[in-house]
């Protein structure tokens, strides 16, 4: 593994429960296109993902989920198509509490 790709557990610390998902999204680096992605797990500060492209470590995206106004993230590791990302901003429990409870 490319010391690129290393995850930097000083960064990476998970400060809140974590909730298994299958959450199918639209992911959008810099520009206009959208890469499809299923977020694996969630949490009030960030998610893991397996998209269709790889994304750029420390990258900047936004991430659509349902019906919610793109969040934006950063990538923190990535391996291959996988990544872990923080949230710019945590989401509200209440929030995530809706994203776990709506069918998908």
């Amino acid at each position: 593994m490319a010391a690129d790709d290393e995850r930097d557990d000083a960064q990476w610390s998970r400060r809140s429960e974590r909730f298994a998902t299958s959450l199918q999204v639209d992911v959008r680096q810099q520009g206009p296109a959208r890469i499809p992605a299923t977020i694996t797990n969630l949490s009030t500060t960030g998610f893991h993902l397996q998209a269709d492209e790889r994304l750029r470590r420390n990258s900047r995206i936004w991430v659509r989920i349902g019906s919610l106004a793109p969040l934006m993230a950063q990538v923190i590791w990535n391996d291959a198509c996988r990544a872990g990302c923080a949230f710019s901003q945590p989401l509200h429990p209440a929030i995530l509490d809706h994203i776990i409870a709506t069918p998908e």
